[in-house]
């Protein structure tokens, strides 16, 4: 059985009839489901609801103008498509705000048939909508790239729980993308107009953790000098992320338990209780079920937020995406500021038979770093082993290295970027692409400390 797929949509926003029928007459050879509006309020409500895949949106409308109406839209998280402004009369100064705000092109009117087509037709091959497309085009955008068949099956749920409000819970190695699969499921559903609160619940100190989530009023314990609403509250009607949910301590799980049933949230010290109006999405490195057996996760809480598991697969089990990958962060840090524009054969083959424990994190750090220290037009492997980025070396005869040496090439990078940081554990962690949680893991196994600063064995 072939699986159906939904037709693009196009939202068109002029306060002309004329031209809304003429755009809406043309477009049908595109085969787009066409949405109008005659003003920017009905297109701010229309961007909403039907979640364009493509905008043609006037500058002179009756009410707001077209950039104001543009800006809105970036600031509400619904310009996650391409956009392209119409106006009689473009200047200068009016196509560089346009520019900076992420429109994709002007069209000036009046305009041909065959011009509207032409310009409509390269944005879409460029932004990959098609129907033919194996993979959503919001996704790359966002930094969702890749096309192997973990990565689709991945993209292809999150498509289907974005606009239903069942209770997601993500799984996957720090640096796989968990917050920003979040932030997908977020950004294309019905709340992208809502706030998105993010919560690192490994980073909230035990004495303050209640209060962060759930608020407090004035004199609910020693120091709370003035009431709090807590992150549950202030995202209203948008998305709050538990990040690391399996690090909240058991008493905590137990009132967060309470809050998902009962949708009611109480500030500490307070006899009110306000509705939760938000969605939450839970997040952890590992899998929660081992936490539950050992006692330390609650399993009713995991019932609760397990609704639908979602899992990221590590980097190093979608070798295919690595080149997409590292093309997409070449593009977003190269810059007239470096000279490397591409990456050679053999920099790309050593990327690809890396492991990366740090994922994509780690990745995207080792591109941004790479392109710093390139002076030519390629980027080398010379400047990818300055990271001492030991490859994997994956043997067709000789068979896998073993696990020890493997250790040694990963203990002998943490020192080196120890060192090269001045035992910054922070900004370490950021290089190496891992979190500060996993470099204290990962000093304490390999018994690294500051005695240790200058040996590299």
């Amino acid at each position: 059985m072939v699986e159906s797929r939904r037709r693009p949509s196009m939202l068109i926003v002029d306060d002309e009839p004329s031209v809304l029928e003429l755009c809406k007459w043309v477009l049908k050879e595109l085969d787009f489901e066409v949405c109008l509006a005659k003003s920017g309020k009905e297109c701010l409500v229309s961007a909403s609801s039907v979640r364009p895949d493509f905008i043609l949106l006037d500058v002179q409308l009756p009410d707001l103008d077209g950039l104001a109406v543009l800006e809105e839209l970036v600031q509400k998280g619904l310009a996650h498509c391409p956009v392209v402004m119409m106006t009689g009369s473009p200047t200068v100064d009016m196509a560089v705000r346009a520019m900076k705000l992420g429109a994709k092109d002007f069209l000036q009117k009046p305009f041909s048939n065959q011009k509207l087509l032409e310009i409509v037709r390269e944005h879409m091959k460029t932004e990959r909508i098609w129907s033919g497309d194996s993979r959503p085009h919001w996704a790359e955008r966002i930094g969702l790239v890749g096309s192997s068949e973990k990565m689709r099956s991945v993209l292809k749920l999150v498509e289907r729980v974005a606009w239903n409000d069942v209770t997601i819970m993500l799984y996957g190695e720090s640096g796989t993308g968990k917050e920003l699969i979040a932030r997908s499921i977020h950004s294309i559903g019905s709340r992208a107009s809502e706030p998105f609160v993010p919560v690192d619940c490994s980073a909230l100190a035990t004495s303050i953790i209640e209060s962060e989530l759930f608020g407090h009023v004035k004199g609910a314990y020693t120091g709370a000098h003035g009431n709090r609403e807590g992150l549950l509250r202030v995202a209203g009607k948008g998305t709050v992320f538990l990040d690391e949910v399996g690090e909240l301590p058991l008493d905590v799980q137990a009132k967060l338990l309470r809050v998902l049933q009962e949708k009611v949230v109480r500030p500490l010290g307070s006899e009110e209780f306000y509705f939760l109006e938000a969605r939450v999405i839970a997040a952890s490195n590992r899998e929660l079920q081992q936490a539950v057996r050992e006692g330390k996760f609650r399993e009713d809480l995991f019932y609760r937020l397990n609704v639908i598991p979602i899992h990221l697969p590590p980097l190093r089990e979608r070798r295919e995406d690595i080149p997409a990958l590292a093309d997409f962060f070449l593009k977003r840090y190269s810059s007239r500021a470096y000279s490397a524009v591409r990456m050679s054969a053999s920099a790309m083959q050593f990327l690809v038979q890396f492991d990366w424990p740090g994922n994509c994190r780690q990745l995207e750090n080792a591109v941004q770093r790479a392109l710093v220290l390139s002076d030519e037009d390629e980027i080398q492997i010379s400047h990818l082993s300055q990271m001492n980025l030991t490859p994997n070396a994956r043997q067709s005869v000789a068979g896998d290295v073993s696990s020890s040496l493997l250790e040694s090439a990963e203990r002998q990078t943490i020192v080196q970027v120890m060192n090269q940081t001045g035992w910054n554990k922070r900004e370490a962690a950021r290089l190496l692409g891992i979190s500060k949680t996993t470099l204290y893991a990962k000093l304490a196994k390999f018994g690294i400390s500051t005695e240790g600063r200058q040996t590299l064995e």
